[in-house]
């Protein structure tokens, strides 16, 4: 892992959502923008929570490099994050098989 520094604001508990939500500013100069799954685990260090409960999206990196800032939420539970988010950001964050969507039909089935 690199040597990375995250650093969190506007912290909110969303009891309705099960969550907290976030916005991460991650600090690696000299060095290339962290992978999500190295921010997971350094918020899951940070915040004595586990990796898989946690999702990072919306990643800027500032012009010249050195600090990017995005968005992180994390669940209480794994059922609570994969009842909660979208289909397109569940797919980057846990093991889920994309499937391409020949009709409209075959949309409205798998939503049943």
């Amino acid at each position: 892992m690199t040597a990375i520094t995250v650093r969190t604001r506007k912290f909110m508990t969303n009891r309705l959502l099960n969550r907290k939500q976030m916005v991460v500013d991650i600090l690696h100069p000299d060095t290339p923008t962290p992978k999500k799954s190295e921010v997971r685990e350094a918020l899951a260090k940070q915040y004595k929570s586990a990796s898989d409960h946690i999702i990072v999206f919306g990643f800027k990196t500032q012009f010249g490099g050195g600090k990017t800032s995005g968005f992180a939420l994390m669940y209480d539970s794994v059922a609570d994050a994969k009842r909660i988010e979208p289909r397109f950001r569940a797919v980057g964050n846990f093991e889920i098989v994309r499937v391409a969507a020949h009709s409209s039909l075959d949309f409205w089935l798998r939503c049943l």
